[in-house]
């Protein structure tokens, strides 16, 4: 049987080890639209060296249960200033269809976006475009 882990790793606390920490940040799906959301609705004080965001949902619904996830309006002015945006997305995912990614790409324009042609939402367990993008940092 699989299992899914979330690992958070802790601070340390050693002074010269935080100065010299760089986050960068990956979400996938659900994941990646409740991290756009925290981002654009929180202040954070640790260094944010850049976003990556797979297959991210946009919520416009009208559902009741929706309502939560939506991002406000103004959420691209909300966003910490000068972090890289990447936003990846299978072209044939059917979880979280194509148009979601047109509704970020709208909206953030300064975005790095990336459509990939196959792979699904899971862009077929292959993350290495990701990883190039994290090491251009």
């Amino acid at each position: 049987m699989k299992k899914q882990v979330l690992f958070i790793q802790g601070g340390g606390g050693r002074k010269d080890h935080e100065a010299d920490a760089k986050l960068v940040l990956v979400g996938h799906s659900l994941g990646a639209s409740m991290l756009l959301k925290y981002l654009s609705e929180n202040k954070t004080s640790k260094k944010i060296e850049g976003v990556f965001l797979v297959a991210t949902p946009f919520w416009s619904g009208e559902e009741g249960w929706v309502e939560g996830l939506k991002l406000r309006t103004d959420f691209p002015d909300k966003l910490p200033k000068d972090v890289p945006i990447f936003l990846y997305h299978s072209i044939d995912d059917k979880i979280i269809p194509v148009e979601h990614l047109l509704q970020y790409r709208e909206r953030l324009r300064e975005a790095t976006v990336r459509e990939i042609p196959t792979g699904g939402h899971q862009m077929n367990d292959d993350l290495t475009l990701v990883a190039n993008d994290i090491k251009t940092l």
